[in-house]
């Protein structure tokens, strides 16, 4: 990672926003199929596809963005 916080307006509201947040944090931060993966892991999610994940999964993602600082929400 490059050390990177993507400010934000607002947490996204509906699953679509939230997937496309999850996808823009991975794309600025240059990570690969395998360290998103490898991410996903260490949250304790299983190996499966973005799309494919369950609301609740999208935002233990978007909330461990948050918590490292990898992006930030004004609202």
């Amino acid at each position: 990672m490059k050390g990177l916080s993507i400010d934000r307006p607002a947490r996204p509201k509906t699953r679509g926003a939230a997937i496309a947040t999850v996808q823009d944090v991975y794309r600025q931060t240059d990570w690969n199929a395998d360290e998103q993966r490898r991410h996903q892991l260490t949250l304790g999610l299983e190996d499966k596809q973005l799309t494919e994940r369950t609301n609740e999964e999208v935002k233990i993602i978007l909330d461990d963005f948050e918590k490292s600082r990898m992006v930030i929400f004004r609202n």
